[in-house]
């Protein structure tokens, strides 16, 4: 993961700063969603691994339940945060593509 704006510059001075620190604030949110929502799905893919493990044979031959088994993973997902700090002629109408 990397963030584009740090979210603990310091206090804004002008109405400039303001909106650049707002814009640092909603992207950095946008980051913490998005690992959390990713956080939930590998939940959800451990569980499913989990019951897969503890189906009887004969569940697990069933053609209906083999797609969704295969949903099943127990891998690691190793996240590094990386934050970019801010250029200092950075302005806030700074943003993403």
């Amino acid at each position: 993961m990397v963030d584009l704006w740090e979210p603990t510059e310091s206090r804004p001075a002008s109405i400039a700063d303001v909106m650049t620190r707002y814009k640092n604030i909603q992207y950095a949110s946008r980051s913490r969603e998005l690992l959390m929502m990713h956080q939930k799905m590998q939940n959800m893919q451990r569980a499913i691994r989990t019951l897969t493990v503890h189906l009887p044979a004969s569940a697990r031959k069933d053609k209906q339940l083999q797609p969704l088994m295969k949903m099943g993973c127990d891998h690691t997902v190793n996240v590094v945060h990386l934050i970019m700090k801010a250029l200092p002629d950075e302005q806030y109408f700074k943003d993403v593509d």
